[in-house]
C-alpha cells in the first residue's frame, strides 16, 4: 500500500496570545501542497526503512510519529497491527512544511485500511485525540487542502479554495518549533475577546513567529532580507522554509537565481478539492 503524506504551507499564521494553560491560541490558515513524502505500508515484522533525498536525521526508533501513532491506535484499543513501514522522505525537516505530523496521519490512514473487515464497525475516532501527535495532524487528517486551524492549530474553523503555484525555499538551517515558541513574546490571551476575521485572503501572510525565529536564529533574517530583494516572499510555520507566489516562468528564474543560495529550493501548488 502507498500512501501520499502532502507538505503544508503556512498561508497566513497569527498569534493571538498566550493562553492560561501556557499554550498559545493561533489563526491560521493552512494549504496542503503537491510536495508530498511517501509511505509505503504492508503487514509484517514491525519496521520503518527511511530512504529519499531527506533521509538523514530522520529517527527510525520509537520516537518516530509513525511508531507513536501506531502506540495510541493500540491504546485506543484498536486491533494489534504488525506493520513493515517505508518512508520515502522528500519533504525537508526542521522547515515548517509538517512533514513529520503528515507522516503520522498518513500512518493512520494506512492502519484504517489494514485492519480487519469489520473490526473497526462502531468505533468512535473521534474520541482518540490525535492532536497530541502534533497540532497540525487533525489538519492532515482532514479531506481539505485549505482550512484556517484555531487552537494550536488543531480546530478547523472554517474551509477554502485557493488556486496559487508556489516557489519553496529553504536555507541551510533548521529551526527547533519549540525553541521559536519560547522566544516568543505574546500578550496574554482572553477567550471573550473577539476572534480574527475568517475571511481566506488572496495574498499570503502575516506570519507571527517571523520576528522570534530571526532572535532563534539571526542568520536566517539576513537570508530572508536577500529572499525579498527578489520577491515578496513568507516565512511558513515557524521556519526555516520560505514561500513565494510565482508562475511557471517565474518559478524557474527564481530557481535560478537561488539554487546556489540555498539548500532546497522546489516549486509546489497548492491542492485543490477534498482529498
Amino acid at each position: 500500500m502507498k500512501l501520499f503524506a502532502p507538505a503544508k504551507i503556512n498561508w497566513t499564521l497569527e498569534v493571538l496570545g498566550r493562553r492560561a494553560d501556557g499554550f498559545h491560541e493561533l489563526r491560521s490558515w493552512f494549504c496542503k501542497l503537491d510536495l508530498a513524502d511517501v509511505l509505503e505500508a504492508e503487514l509484517g515484522p514491525s519496521s520503518l526503512t527511511v530512504k529519499g533525498p531527506f533521509a538523514d536525521g530522520v529517527p527510525t526508533d520509537a520516537s518516530n510519529l509513525i511508531f507513536k501513532a501506531e502506540e495510541m491506535w493500540r491504546e485506543a484499543g484498536l486491533p494489534s497491527l504488525s506493520i513493515a513501514w517505508t518512508l520515502t522522505k522528500n519533504i525537508p525537516h526542521g522547515a515548517g512544511l509538517g512533514g513529520g505530523s503528515s507522516n503520522a496521519a498518513a500512518a493512520i490512514r494506512g492502519m484504517l485500511k489494514l485492519a480487519p473487515s469489520g473490526s473497526l464497525n462502531g468505533f468512535d475516532f473521534t474520541s482518540i485525540g490525535w492532536e497530541k501527535l502534533g497540532s497540525d495532524l487533525p489538519f492532515f487528517l482532514s479531506p481539505f487542502p485549505v482550512s484556517l486551524q484555531g487552537g494550536q492549530g488543531e480546530v478547523c474553523l472554517a474551509t477554502g479554495e485557493l488556486r496559487k503555484d508556489l516557489i519553496l525555499v529553504k536555507p541551510k538551517i533548521s529551526l527547533p518549533t519549540p525553541a521559536v515558541y519560547q522566544a516568543l513574546r505574546a500578550p496574554s490571551w482572553d477567550e471573550s475577546e473577539k476572534n480574527s476575521s475568517l475571511d481566506l485572503p488572496n495574498s499570503p501572510g502575516p506570519n507571527h513567529l517571523e520576528e522570534a525565529a530571526f532572535c532563534v536564529e539571526p542568520a536566517l533574517k539576513d537570508f530572508a532580507e536577500g529572499l525579498r530583494e527578489v520577491a515578496p516572499f513568507q516565512m511558513t510555520g515557524s521556519g526555516s522554509a520560505f514561500f513565494a507566489v510565482c508562475d511557471a516562468s517565474e518559478s524557474a528564474e527564481l530557481q535560478e537565481n537561488f539554487s546556489s543560495k540555498s539548500s532546497w529550493v522546489h516549486s509546489a501548488s497548492i491542492l485543490r478539492g477534498t482529498r
